[in-house]
């Protein structure tokens, strides 16, 4: 513990020399392990393990050694992770966004090792919507809380998250297969509640029109999008304060599958639609 403290920051010692890639590899090859107590560094503060900003400090080290020495540092993220899971792992995620891989893969290969819906509902909240650096590790959360799904219509939201999470890793049929299966639970749930189910499926419907046009399926996208227009249109005329801005975003989308089309003439016509819409909304909400 002396040499950990003596070798990374810490309160009251003087800042290494980063990177410091002598020393980083005597670490490795001699006596790493004993080192590095995980279960003592990454426990709670309050049971005697150190702050966060000293976990992040000992985690972005590691995954600095781990971008020079994959196999030892895939050991070391792996057991920094199983110490204290529901406290690591949303630190290791704010490592990735900041230092890039392989912490990031290195901590989805963890948790599709050991899923846990309690850990998966945890991070959730701090999964970036679009992200590089993590988005190995956001399908494999999805797919935890997807598998965890209590009835239609948290499935239904869970694929439609999912279906994007695997669209962002290139595996664009599985992510419209997801969308797809979204697409048809709103469906029989807007039948049967309307009012409560008919925003979900809107917004359904353009997630299935990106999915479709990103495999080429340009017509089916499309009808996708109008629909997704349509029910917007009836949803803003009822409720316009509630509605209006997502009426906007679908008739953009509505354009660029269009013009994607060789429509241009309708694909202008909606996407000048869509700016005269948000051109009253700024003025109401500049902020929003």
């Amino acid at each position: 513990m002396t040499v950990f403290r003596e070798t990374y920051p810490g309160i009251g010692h003087v800042n290494g020399i980063t990177p410091d890639l002598l020393g980083d590899y005597l670490i490795l090859k001699h006596g790493f392990s004993e080192m590095l107590d995980h279960a003592r560094i990454f426990a709670d503060r309050s049971a005697g393990g150190f702050t966060d900003q000293q976990c992040l400090s000992a985690l972005t080290r590691i995954n600095w050694m781990a971008q020079r020495w994959p196999q030892q540092g895939q050991a070391q993220v792996h057991a920094a992770i199983e110490a204290n899971p529901h406290r690591i792992l949303p630190l290791a995620m704010r490592v990735a966004i900041e230092s890039g891989d392989p912490i990031g893969v290195l901590a989805a290969s963890w948790f599709e090792a050991n899923p846990d819906p309690g850990i998966a509902r945890l991070v959730y909240a701090d999964l970036p919507t679009q992200t590089v650096a993590l988005r190995e590790l956001a399908a494999t959360i999805d797919r935890s809380i997807l598998a965890a799904a209590e009835d239609d219509e948290q499935r239904a939201a869970s694929l439609n998250n999912f279906a994007n999470r695997l669209s962002d890793l290139g595996r664009r049929e599985e992510g419209l297969a997801a969308a797809e299966e979204a697409v048809g639970l709103y469906r029989v749930l807007a039948q049967a509640r309307p009012d409560a189910f008919t925003p979900d499926l809107a917004a359904s419907l353009n997630n299935f029109a990106n999915r479709l046009s990103d495999l080429g399926r340009r017509e089916e996208g499309l009808a996708a999008a109008e629909e997704a227009v349509g029910l917007y249109r009836v949803l803003a005329q009822a409720r316009p304060d509630a509605f209006t801005p997502n009426l906007a975003g679908s008739l953009n989308n509505l354009a660029n599958r269009l013009s994607n089309l060789g429509r241009r003439e309708e694909g202008l016509a909606a996407a000048e639609e869509a700016v005269g819409l948000y051109r009253v909304l700024a003025q109401a909400r500049p902020d929003a």
